[in-house]
C-alpha cells in the first residue's frame, strides 16, 4: 500500500507540475546536446590532430624484432631474425675498423683475433634487447663486449651529429634500424616532389590540385625474411597516417595480382574520398601529363603535416607506381637509403618514445625536426580553447540550476513529504519517492540531448568540413565523450540524492514542526522594527525580499552564468569583427606599409677604431626623387658602372656617385625577361662602342671589360638568382594587384642605392624612421626579467604632427615630470644591483600585439639596445611602457619620440657608466651628435618607410639596397684592385658588396648571398590592410561561423533557465501571492512586491555578466595575438548593450506575464482548494 501511495503521490506531484517538469527537462536536454556534441567534436578533434603529431616523432618501425649472429645459426629453439650472412657483423665491424682502430683496446682485441667473437657477442646481447644501444650498459664494464657496446653507442649518438644544427639529439638508438636503413634493404627515391594537376575519371577533370606523394609507409624491403620479422604497424611507421585499408581478401584474383602485387595503388586523403564519392577496392583511371593510368584505390591515409591542407589534397602513390609516373620524366636513380644527410636527421632519444624523425614535407627524406603547423592548425587551437570555455560554462550552468532546482523542488513537496513521514514511512522510501521527480525528466533528458547532440557535433564539423584532409564522423560519440556525459549525469543525480538527505535528516523534519506557525526570522523581525516608521507598502516590499532572498541569489546565480553564455557568444564575434576591421579602419587612409630592419649604422674591421655612418639617405619628396638619374637600358647600365667605378665622369651627364642612380622599374623588367647571355653580349658590346668613340680612356674600359669577363660565372649566378627572386617578387605583387600576373607588365619595383624614399607626411603618405631594436630586460615591480628578444620600432619628429599623432598622440605625460627639452623623458627610480638609481627612462608606446606576445604591461622597464651595437657592451638606455596602442595588433612595434630617442642615447654614459664610451666607440658619439644636428635641422632625416594610400607600399615601388660596407676600386698598376676606403660613402657598387676579411677583397669572391637575402626581403614585413583583413577574416571564419550558429542553442537554454526560474518563483510563492489577492490586494501591488528583489538581482546579474565577459576576453587574447596576429578587445557596443537589455526584458516581460496570468486565474473556490 505504502508502494502504491508513493507511486500516486508521485504521479500527481508531476501532474501538478507537469509544465515546470516539461521546461526542466527541455533544459537539461538542451544542456547535454550542447556538452555532448561539443565534447565529442573536441575528443574527435584532438585525436585526429594528436594523432599526427605523435607520428611526426614516432619510431620507423613500431617493433623491432629479436636478432641473433650466426653464432645462433644451429639453434631452432631461437625465435627472431638470425644474422646468417653476416651482414650485420660486417655492418658493425665496418664502423670500429673505420673510426676506431687507433683505440688500444680494438687494436689488443684485432690483434688476439678476439673481434669477430666480441662482436658476435655484442650482437647476441643487443639481439636478445631488441636491438636497444643503451642496453649495453647492462654487460660488465670489464667486458669486451661493453667496451664494442660503448664506441657503437659513441658512434651513433655523437659522432654522427657534429655540426648539425639541431635543438635534439638526431641519431636512432636501435642497432637494427641502423643496420636496415643502411643497407640496400631499405630503399627509397631521393629527389624533390612537386605539385600536379591529378584528376580521377571524366567527373573530376580538372577540378583538383592534388599532392602526389610517395607512401613511405609502403617502401618495399628487398628481403621477404627481413620484413616478415617486424611488426608492421604502418600508423606508427612515419609521418603517414592511414586512415582505412580495404581488405585484400574481398578483391579478385586477377585485381590482387594485375594491382596489388605490383604495387599499382594509391591512398587518397579521407576530405578527398568523401568529396567526390570514391570508393576503396575499386578501379580508378587519372591523367597526369596527357597520360592516361589505372589504379587501385586501397584505402585513404593522409601526411601528419599535411592535415590542414584544404586547398591541396594528398594522394600517396606506392613506390612502384610512383616510380613508372614520375621519376620516368624526371628522373631514373634509384639510390639506396644511406645517405649522410639521411642518417643525420634520424632522431636520438633515450626512452625510444621520439625515436625518428618525421619526411619532410615535399620530399622523401628525413628532415630536421623543427616542424610547425600552419595556421589552419594555430585556428584549432583557438577553436578548441572556444569549446572548452563554452563546455565549462554550460556545464557550471547545468550542475547549479540543478542543484537550486533540486532545493526547490524538495522544499515544494516538503509538506507532503512530513505527512508520509508521519504515516510510517521510511528515509529511503521518502528519497526514491523524492527521487522521481528528478530521475525521469533527467533519464529523458539525457537520451533527448544525446539524439540531438549530432547537431551540435556537425555546425564544428560543416564549418572544418574544407580545412583538414581527415573526415570527423558526425553519427559516432566516442567512449571519452561518453564516459563523460554519464559521470555528469551521475553527478547531478547524486546532488539530488544528497540534497534529499540533507533535508530528510533535517532536525526540523517531522509532523510536529510541519503544524507549527513559521514565525518569520529573527534578523527579518528586528529589520521590521528599525522601518516602523515606513509606509506599509514598503514594509511589505522588505518582508517579500527577505522571505524570497534564498531564491533571489539563487535567481541571481543562475542569470550571471546564462547572461555570461550568451554575451560572451555576441562579444566574441563581435571582438572578431571589430579586431580585423580595425586593421583598415587604424590606418585609414593609408592601405600599406613595409617595415624594413635596414640597419641604421655600418661598421668595418679594417683598423681598431670602428668607424660609423647611416646606411642610407632619406628622400622625402618627389621632387628629390626626379632627380635621380634612372637606368633604364644596358647603355645606361655601362655608363654608370664606367663613371662610379673610376669616380670620374668619363660619361658625361651622369653622376659619378652611385647614390644618384636609380634602377628604374623598365630596367627590372628587362632582367626578369632576358636571357643571361643575350644581356652579357649587350654589356660587352656596349663597352667595346663607347671605348672606340672615347680613345683616351681605354685603359681603363678595357680594366671593367676584364673584371666582367673574368667574374662572369659569379655574375651568372647573381643574375639567376636575382631573375628568380624578381619572378617570384611577381606572384607576390600580383596577390596584391592582379594584372601584375600578366608578366609583359614590368613590375612596380625599383632599386635604389643607399637611399630610402619616405615621403613628407601628407594626405597621401606618412613617414616614420623604422628599424630593429634589442630588448635585454623587463623591470617590473623592481623584479628584473632577463629576456633576448629583436623587436621593431617606428619613431616620428614632433616636427611632423601627422606622423608623431598617429603613434603618439595617446602618449599622456605630465609636463611637471618631463625633463627639460624633452617631450617624453622623464626620470625613475630604477632598483639596479640592489640600489635605487634616478635614471632617464623614454616614454614609449607599444602595440597591442607585442604587449600580449611577449606579456608586457603599462609601467613596464623595458632595457632596449640599438641593432647596431653589440649586445654584450653596456650601450643601453631604459624605457617606459607608458601605453599600449589596442588597435595595432598586426606587428610587435615600439612607438618613441626621434630626438628623444637619439638624446637619450648620447647622454647614456653620464647616467649608466662613466668609462662606458670606450676607445672603439668615440666614432659613435661624434655620429650621435652629427645625426642629432641633421635631425634638429631636417626632421625627416633617417626616415626610411611611409604608410601609403597605394595598394603597394612605398618601399616595395622604391626598394633601398643598403650601404654595406668601405669596399672600393682603386685604379692602381694599371689594374682595379679592391680595397678599404672609410671616405667611401655609398659611391661605388663595391659598398652594397658585405665585407667579411681582407681574403675576401676580390671580386670573384665576395660573398654574394647578402645581396641575395636583401632581395627576398621584398616581401617580408609587407602589410595590405584590406588584405590582411579579408586573411584574418578567412582565418576566423570557420570559429566566428561556429559560435554563431551555437548561439541559437545557448539562446534556448537562456529562454528556458528564465522559465525555469519564473515556474519556481511561481510554485514557491503561489499561497502568498493566493492569500492576498483573497484580502483585496490588487493584481498591480501583489506584482510590485513581489518582483522587486528578482529584478534588482537580475539587474546586478547583467552587470556582472559584462565584465566576466570582458575578462574572458582579455584571456583570449593573448593567445589570439599569437596566432593571427590581432588581439581581442571587449568592446561595449551599442549591440552587446541592447542585446543586454533585450535579454533582461525578456526576464522581467515573463516574470510579469506569468505572475499576473497566475493571479488572474485564481478564484474563490481555488482559494478555498489552496487553504
Amino acid at each position: 500500500m505504502k508502494i502504491r501511495l508513493l507511486l500516486k503521490q508521485s504521479i500527481k506531484d508531476f501532474e501538478s507540475k507537469k509544465i515546470l517538469y516539461f521546461i526542466f527537462m527541455i533544459f537539461l536536454a538542451v544542456g547535454f546536446c550542447i556538452i555532448t556534441g561539443l565534447h565529442s567534436f573536441y575528443i574527435a578533434y584532438t585525436n585526429k590532430i594528436d594523432q599526427a603529431e605523435r607520428t611526426l616523432s614516432k619510431i620507423a618501425f613500431n617493433n623491432y624484432p629479436k636478432f641473433a649472429s650466426s653464432n645462433k645459426l644451429n639453434d631452432s629453439s631461437f625465435e627472431g631474425y638470425i644474422d646468417k650472412n653476416d651482414n650485420i657483423y660486417q655492418f658493425v665491424y665496418k664502423i670500429i675498423d673505420s673510426n676506431y682502430s687507433k683505440d688500444l683496446k680494438i687494436k689488443e682485441l684485432k690483434n688476439n683475433n678476439k673481434l669477430e667473437k666480441t662482436i658476435k657477442n655484442y650482437i647476441d646481447f643487443i639481439g636478445s634487447n631488441n636491438g636497444e644501444l643503451l642496453k649495453y650498459q647492462k654487460l660488465s664494464n670489464n667486458s669486451n663486449e661493453f667496451i664494442i657496446g660503448q664506441k657503437l653507442f659513441e658512434h651513433f649518438s655523437v659522432e654522427q651529429i657534429k655540426n648539425i644544427a639541431t635543438t635534439t639529439r638526431s641519431i636512432s638508438n636501435n642497432l637494427f634500424a641502423e643496420y636496415i636503413l643502411n643497407s640496400d634493404l631499405y630503399k627509397t627515391y631521393d629527389h624533390q616532389l612537386s605539385w600536379n594537376s591529378f584528376y580521377i575519371g571524366k567527373d573530376f577533370l580538372g577540378s583538383n590540385d592534388v599532392n602526389l606523394t610517395l607512401l613511405t609507409d609502403l617502401k618495399e624491403f628487398n628481403s621477404s625474411e627481413v620484413f616478415n620479422k617486424i611488426n608492421f604497424a604502418s600508423k606508427d611507421r612515419s609521418m603517414i597516417i592511414i586512415d582505412s585499408i580495404y581488405d585484400i581478401n574481398k578483391l579478385s584474383k586477377d585485381l590482387k595480382t594485375k594491382y596489388f602485387d605490383k604495387r599499382n595503388y594509391v591512398f587518397v586523403s579521407p576530405h578527398y574520398l568523401k568529396k567526390y564519392n570514391l570508393k576503396l577496392g575499386l578501379i580508378y583511371k587519372f591523367s597526369y601529363n596527357k597520360t592516361i593510368y589505372e589504379t587501385l584505390i586501397l584505402g585513404s591515409g593522409y601526411k601528419a603535416d599535411s592535415t590542414d591542407e584544404n586547398l591541396v589534397q594528398n594522394v600517396l602513390l606506392s613506390s612502384k607506381l610512383y616510380y613508372q609516373i614520375i621519376l620516368q620524366n624526371r628522373l631514373s636513380k634509384l639510390v639506396a637509403f644511406n645517405s649522410k644527410i639521411t642518417n643525420n636527421y634520424i632522431e636520438f632519444e633515450k626512452l625510444l618514445d621520439k625515436d625518428f624523425m618525421s619526411i619532410k614535407k615535399g620530399l622523401s627524406v628525413f628532415k630536421n625536426h623543427t616542424y610547425t603547423f600552419n595556421v589552419s592548425i594555430r585556428s584549432r587551437d583557438q577553436q578548441l580553447k572556444i569549446i572548452i570555455l563554452i563546455l565549462i560554462l554550460m556545464v557550471i550552468l547545468i550542475i547549479v540550476t540543478f542543484y537550486f532546482i533540486s532545493e526547490l523542488l524538495i522544499q515544494n513537496i516538503k509538506d507532503k513529504l512530513f505527512i508520509l513521514k508521519s504515516l510510517g514511512v521510511n528515509k529511503i522510501q521518502l528519497a526514491t519517492l523524492a527521487s522521481f521527480s528528478s530521475f525521469i525528466p533527467l533519464i529523458v533528458a539525457f537520451i533527448i540531448g544525446i539524439s540531438l547532440s549530432f547537431s551540435m557535433k556537425s555546425i564544428f564539423i560543416n564549418v572544418n568540413s574544407d580545412t583538414f584532409s581527415f573526415v570527423i564522423p558526425k553519427f559516432n560519440i566516442p567512449i571519452q565523450t561518453i564516459i563523460f556525459v554519464s559521470l555528469l549525469t551521475l553527478l547531478m543525480f547524486i546532488i539530488f540524492i544528497l540534497t534529499t538527505s540533507l533535508h530528510l535528516s533535517a532536525r526540523k523534519f517531522s509532523f510536529q514542526n510541519a503544524l507549527k506557525s513559521k514565525t518569520p526570522n529573527f534578523l527579518y523581525q528586528k529589520f521590521n522594527r528599525l522601518i516602523w516608521w515606513a509606509k506599509p507598502n514598503i514594509r511589505i516590499t522588505t518582508s517579500f525580499i527577505f522571505k524570497n532572498i534564498y531564491k533571489n541569489i539563487t535567481t541571481f546565480l543562475i542569470l550571471i552564468i546564462s547572461f555570461s553564455l550568451l554575451l560572451f557568444s555576441i562579444q566574441f564575434t563581435i571582438s572578431i569583427t571589430q579586431s580585423t576591421n580595425s586593421v583598415i579602419s587604424r590606418y585609414k587612409p593609408y592601405k600599406s606599409v613595409k617595415l624594413t630592419d635596414n640597419n641604421l649604422f655600418y661598421s668595418t674591421t679594417i683598423n681598431e677604431n670602428k668607424i660609423y655612418k647611416p646606411s642610407y639617405q632619406t628622400i622625402s619628396s618627389k621632387e628629390q626623387l626626379d632627380e635621380l638619374k634612372q637606368i633604364k637600358t644596358i647603355d645606361d647600365l655601362v655608363y654608370m658602372l664606367i663613371n662610379t667605378t673610376f669616380n670620374k665622369q668619363i660619361v658625361k651627364n651622369y653622376p659619378i656617385d652611385l647614390k644618384q642612380y636609380l634602377l628604374d622599374k623598365q630596367f627590372i623588367h628587362s632582367i626578369e625577361t632576358s636571357e643571361f647571355k643575350d644581356l652579357i653580349d649587350q654589356i660587352i658590346k656596349t663597352i667595346d662602342d663607347f671605348k672606340s668613340k672615347n680613345p683616351n680612356w681605354s685603359n681603363r674600359i678595357d680594366q671593367l671589360k676584364q673584371l666582367i669577363i673574368d667574374n662572369q660565372k659569379t655574375i651568372q649566378i647573381e643574375f639567376n638568382k636575382i631573375q628568380n627572386i624578381i619572378k617570384e617578387q611577381r606572384i607576390v605583387v600580383a596577390n596584391i594587384n592582379n594584372k601584375y600576373t600578366n608578366t609583359k607588365i614590368a613590375l612596380p619595383v625599383n632599386f635604389l642605392f643607399g637611399k630610402s624614399v619616405a615621403f613628407n607626411s601628407n594626405k597621401d603618405y606618412l613617414s616614420f624612421y623604422n628599424d630593429q631594436i634589442n630588448i635585454t630586460q623587463i623591470i617590473r615591480n623592481n623584479k628584473i626579467e632577463k629576456i633576448y628578444l629583436y623587436t621593431k620600432f617606428l619613431s616620428a619628429s614632433y616636427k611632423d604632427k601627422l606622423a608623431y599623432d598617429f603613434i603618439l598622440k595617446n602618449n599622456f605625460i605630465n609636463k611637471d615630470q618631463l625633463v627639460k627639452d624633452s617631450r617624453t623623458i622623464t626620470n625613475e627610480n630604477i632598483k639596479i644591483n640592489n640600489q635605487y638609481k634616478n635614471l632617464p627612462v623614454l616614454n614609449v608606446v607599444i602595440t597591442n600585439k607585442m604587449a600580449n606576445y611577449f606579456s608586457i604591461k603599462r609601467n613596464d622597464i623595458l632595457k632596449l639596445t640599438p641593432s647596431f651595437v653589440d649586445l654584450k657592451s653596456d650601450f643601453y638606455i631604459y624605457a617606459k611602457v607608458n601605453q599600449i596602442s589596442k588597435k595595432d595588433s598586426l606587428y610587435n612595434a615600439i612607438y618613441f619620440d626621434k630626438q628623444d630617442y637619439f638624446n637619450l642615447l648620447l647622454e647614456y654614459k653620464n647616467h649608466l657608466n662613466k668609462n662606458s664610451l670606450n676607445s672603439t666607440k668615440n666614432n659613435l658619439k661624434e655620429q650621435l651628435e652629427t645625426i642629432i644636428r641633421q635631425i634638429n635641422n631636417d626632421h625627416t632625416t633617417l626616415n626610411n618607410i611611409s604608410f601609403s594610400t597605394s595598394s603597394i607600399p612605398t618601399n616595395i615601388r622604391y626598394f633601398t639596397i643598403p650601404i654595406m660596407s668601405f669596399l672600393s676600386f682603386d685604379y692602381n698598376n694599371k689594374c682595379l684592385n679592391i680595397t678599404n676606403n672609410t671616405n667611401s660613402n655609398g659611391s661605388q657598387i663595391t659598398n652594397y658588396w658585405p665585407e667579411k676579411n681582407n681574403s675576401f677583397l676580390r671580386v670573384d669572391s665576395i660573398e654574394n648571398s647578402a645581396i641575395i637575402r636583401l632581395l627576398k626581403s621584398i616581401d617580408q614585413k609587407v602589410y595590405n590592410f584590406e588584405i590582411l583583413a579579408k586573411i584574418l577574416k578567412s582565418n576566423v571564419f570557420a570559429m566566428s561561423s561556429a559560435i554563431k550558429q551555437t548561439r541559437n542553442y545557448i539562446v534556448v537554454v537562456m529562454i528556458v533557465v528564465i522559465m525555469i526560474l519564473v515556474l519556481l518563483i511561481l510554485y514557491e510563492n503561489k499561497k502568498v501571492i493566493i492569500l492576498l489577492k483573497s484580502i483585496g490586494y490588487k493584481k498591480f501591488s501583489i506584482i510590485k512586491y513581489f518582483i522587486s528583489g528578482y529584478f534588482i538581482g537580475a539587474s546586478l546579474a547583467l552587470l556582472i555578466s559584462f565584465i566576466i565577459v570582458k575578462k574572458l576576453i582579455e584571456i583570449l587574447s593573448y593567445s589570439f595575438a599569437t596566432s593571427y596576429g590581432i588581439g581581442l578587445e571587449f568592446l561595449l557596443t551599442k549591440d552587446l548593450v541592447l542585446i543586454g537589455i533585450l535579454v533582461y526584458l525578456v526576464f522581467v516581460v515573463l516574470v510579469l506575464i506569468s505572475i499576473s496570468f497566475f493571479i488572474r486565474k485564481q478564484s474563490v473556490t481555488r482559494i478555498l482548494e489552496q487553504t
